[in-house]
């Protein structure tokens, strides 16, 4: 993640959780494993929330450029790990314009 975009409550919160599972279980643990996929999702969240909140409106861009934009979403999502739930909710919201 890029040192310019700070980490929102949740990544921050999962990476408490990610150390504690390390301290108290081992970092090959199950319940470590699982702490490691909820921080890497939430950061991955936070850094997309950033990044769609600086990016100018999709309407502003000419149709080749949606285009473009549509398919590299469908790479990305096509190559991502599953998400938590939680974190699946909390994507919806951002595509959809909602609160982080």
């Amino acid at each position: 993640m890029s040192r310019s975009i700070s980490a929102s409550p949740e990544a921050r919160r999962a990476r408490g959780k990610l150390a504690a599972a390390t301290r108290d279980h081992g970092a090959e643990h199950p319940i470590t494993c699982a702490a490691r996929r909820e921080f890497r999702a939430e950061r991955y969240i936070s850094t997309l929330g950033a990044i769609v909140d600086t990016a100018p409106p999709v309407d502003q861009f000419g149709p080749d450029q949606r285009d473009r934009l549509a398919a590299r979403i469908a790479e990305v999502v096509a190559a991502a790990p599953p998400l938590p739930e939680a974190s699946k909710a909390r994507l919806a919201a951002i595509i959809n314009g909602g609160a982080r």
